[in-house]
């Protein structure tokens, strides 16, 4: 079969080598059992795309052009993620509202206008809208100088508005989701199996249930007194931590789709 994997521009992730990783990796996998693969850039998606004529599409891309074009051809061609799942993952403020509605824990989190955000109390956390085409950056802010960075920054990335989120005070970890798998990389071993149970499922709702990402992870904030805080979703995330297995997870989940069998 022919696939197309999409990678992620380098300017929309901090971790450009790591996101070719991953989907080389599955790439390889997949040419094992005699799948035709091409990695395009996302760049390169509405030029590539139709002269490869894909049967099936595996995608990290997040600009508008590329996710667009995804979109034309999400009818008839199948696609992990979906790119319309994808771009609604990209809004971090429709995130926010999504799990407040569904009662998952996460940080009170508004729009501010950028000059006025220095009128609320240390510390907080200044987050971009995450809409097509940017990358997301986020930075906890502690102090006036702090303060004024970010300020600085964010203009200079021509943010007019930001996320203003509650800064909770615990441990970050991550998670990762593949199908209906959910992976705890970072302390996992150090949760009860009460806790881990919980978080996995919150997880599991979070990424799969609400969202509707097949392939996902993202981060909360471990606390001892509120238990897990949601704080960010990543669409096809880079898996660092577990890379390999990951790699062999998404293979069996396309394997799955196409009717065959891992080896």
């Amino acid at each position: 079969m022919k696939m197309v994997g999409v990678l992620r521009a380098k300017e929309m992730t901090r971790k450009p080598k790591a996101d070719r990783a991953i989907m080389n990796a599955v790439a390889k996998r997949l040419r094992k059992f005699g799948h035709r693969i091409v990695l395009l850039d996302e760049k390169n998606v509405n030029g590539n795309l139709l002269l490869h004529q894909p049967e099936f599409i595996f995608s990290m891309a997040r600009t508008q052009s590329a996710l667009t074009m995804l979109m034309a051809f999400s009818n008839h061609i199948p696609m992990v993620n979906s790119p319309m799942i994808a771009a609604m993952s990209l809004d971090t403020f429709e995130l926010q509202t999504l799990m407040e509605t569904k009662g998952f824990p996460h940080p009170q989190t508004t729009v501010m206008v950028l000059n006025e955000i220095s009128h609320c109390s240390f510390p907080y956390v200044l987050k971009s809208p995450d809409k097509y085409g940017k990358r997301r950056d986020t930075i906890i802010v502690d102090s006036p100088h702090k303060q004024k960075e970010a300020i600085e920054f964010f203009a200079e990335n021509g943010e007019d508005k930001v996320l203003v989120q509650e800064f909770v005070q615990g441990e970050p970890r991550k998670f990762y989701g593949i199908g209906p798998e959910v992976f705890l990389t970072d302390g996992g071993a150090t949760l009860s199996l009460e806790e881990s149970g919980a978080i996995e499922d919150y997880s599991r709702r979070l990424g799969r249930d609400l969202m509707h990402l097949q392939i996902y992870g993202g981060e909360y904030i471990y606390t001892k007194d509120k238990g897990p805080v949601f704080t960010n979703l990543d669409d096809w995330p880079s898996f660092s931590p577990m890379r390999d297995e990951a790699a062999q997870k998404i293979t069996d989940l396309f394997l799955s789709y196409l009717g065959q069998q891992s080896l």
